[in-house]
Order: structure tokens, then C-alpha cells, then sequence
């Protein structure tokens, strides 16, 4: 019998790949593919890996998390109503493929898969291995199925094999923008206006544009400044433009948030901080 979904301890679930291809996909569900969803959610993680294994790329998958309340019961009989995994459509999911080559101790890159209800999402960034926080920093280095720009999903392979193909000089351009992170102080006196600023921006997002992707969320500004005080009281390590980013970055995954929204914040948050600090990507020739 297969497992049941019982979401007890978090807003998130833990299941397989296999798991996931045994799920009610979108096909079944409106009998067809949509221009937001153009292939099934098991398909995009297949399709992904089938490039990564034709350019021999080392790496391994994240565990697949799906988002209470996405679990939607459909075509198949379940078992005492419960949320077989079989018998359901889930609407909202995200995994992370880690990529291996060019990896050092502190960080390896990244494909983010967000698969939800409006639309495919994707991300190539980095994950800093000590927390497993993502870092999406560059608009060219996501894309979408959905919205006014949504691509079509033959467009998107394309422009995930030009994410394979530049794999070495992408890693090399993000551990620069690394490099300048940690060599930027932010004094503590900084840290009462960054705040304020982060508040602005997402008290904007709730109550004056909510199609605008704030770094942070009104809770997540609360959390994020009560970890802040946190670290400050235990003098841990908080004097660089990284070492702040991260904090904010531990709030971003599965379980914290939202994980339909999770790339789409996160690079609104990188954004916000080498803006405000004047930090400049470079172009890695």
C-alpha cells in the first residue's frame, strides 16, 4: 500500500522521486499540459538529470518536499480518505539537484525546482554546505513557465544545457560575488537601518503590491531580527555583508516558507544586500 502523507511535526512532507512519479500528475489531473505546465513534475526533475548525465556532471539529489495544504485528493480511490501518496496531485513541490564539480568545502552549486500550481520555476545558484542555504543571485540564472515573460518549456532545456555548458565560469562568477560578500563589513549600527529597510519592502509587498517579491516577509523581518539579536548577544560572527546574508537565507527553504516562492525571494534578498552595499557581480570572461 502506498505511504500516506501525514504532515504531523511541519507544513512540508519528505517524499522520493519514485514517490512523486507514483503521484497523480498534471496530465491526469486536466486530462492535458498547459502552457504553465507543460510537462509533469517528475519529467522536469528527468529532464534535468538526463542533461547533467550527457555532459558526465557529478551530483545528487535533494529530498523532495511537498507543501502541506497542495495535497489535493484526485482521480484514484485512497485509502480512508487519507493522502495516499497515489491517489493525489500534489500542487506545490521543490527539490534541489547539488551539483559536484568545482565544489570546495563551503559551497557546491545548485538547480532549484519549484513546481506548483501557477507555473515551473528554476534557478541555478549555489548552496552553502555548512547550512544548506541557496543563494540565487542573477536574473539570467532563473526562469519560469508562468507570468507575462513565461517561456515555453522548449526554450527553458535550452537554457538549462547553457547552465551546464558555462557550469565552471557561473561557479567561478558566484564565488566572487562570495569573496566580495565576505570582504564587505557591515557594523552593527548598520544593522538597525537594513532592518528598517527590509520591513518597508515587505510591509509593501502585504498591503500595497503584493506582485512585488519582497526579500523578506513581514515574519520573516520579525525572525530575522530576532536571530540577528541572537547572535549578537552570544558574540557569534556577525561582521560581514555573508555572514548577515546567511541569517536571512536560513529562512528561505522548505518548511519556513512558502516553497513556491522560495527562488523569487531569495533573489529579491541577494539583490536588496549587494545593492545596499554596493557589492557589483562581475563578468567572468
Amino acid at each position: 500500500m502506498s505511504r500516506i502523507l501525514e504532515f504531523k511535526d511541519s507544513n512540508v512532507e519528505i517524499i522520493t522521486l519514485d514517490e512523486l512519479r507514483e503521484s497523480v500528475k498534471i496530465s491526469d489531473e486536466k486530462d492535458r499540459h498547459t502552457r504553465i505546465h507543460p510537462v509533469d513534475h517528475d519529467v522536469v526533475f528527468d529532464t534535468i538529470t538526463n542533461i547533467l548525465n550527457n555532459n558526465n556532471k557529478k551530483y545528487n539529489m535533494s529530498d523532495i518536499h511537498v507543501m502541506k495544504g497542495s495535497v489535493i485528493k484526485r482521480i484514484r480511490e485512497s485509502f480512508n480518505d487519507q493522502p495516499v501518496i497515489e491517489s493525489h496531485w500534489f500542487k506545490k513541490i521543490t527539490g534541489t539537484i547539488y551539483l559536484n564539480d568545482y565544489a570546495n568545502k563551503e559551497l557546491n552549486s545548485m538547480i532549484k525546482i519549484e513546481y506548483t500550481d501557477t507555473g515551473i520555476n528554476l534557478a541555478f545558484g549555489m548552496n552553502v554546505l555548512v547550512c544548506m542555504n541557496g543563494m540565487m543571485a542573477f536574473r539570467g540564472d532563473t526562469l519560469s513557465t508562468s507570468g507575462r515573460n513565461g517561456m515555453i518549456w522548449e526554450n527553458a532545456v535550452n537554457i538549462i544545457k547553457a547552465w551546464i555548458s558555462e557550469h565552471e565560469k557561473k561557479v567561478m562568477q558566484y564565488q566572487d560575488l562570495v569573496n566580495k560578500m565576505i570582504a564587505t563589513s557591515v557594523p552593527r549600527n548598520a544593522l538597525v537601518e537594513l532592518i528598517g529597510k527590509l520591513e518597508m519592502k515587505a510591509v509593501n509587498q502585504a498591503y500595497i503590491d503584493t506582485s512585488v517579491a519582497a526579500p523578506l516577509n513581514i515574519g520573516q523581518v520579525s525572525t530575522f531580527t530576532r536571530n540577528l539579536m541572537s547572535k549578537l548577544n552570544k558574540e557569534e560572527k556577525l561582521d560581514t555583508l555573508w555572514d548577515v546574508y546567511n541569517v536571512a537565507t536560513d529562512l528561505q527553504k522548505p518548511g519556513k516558507m512558502d516553497i513556491g516562492r522560495i527562488i523569487q525571494d531569495n533573489l529579491a534578498l541577494t539583490e536588496f544586500m549587494i545593492d545596499e552595499y554596493n557589492v557589483e557581480m562581475s563578468d567572468i570572461d
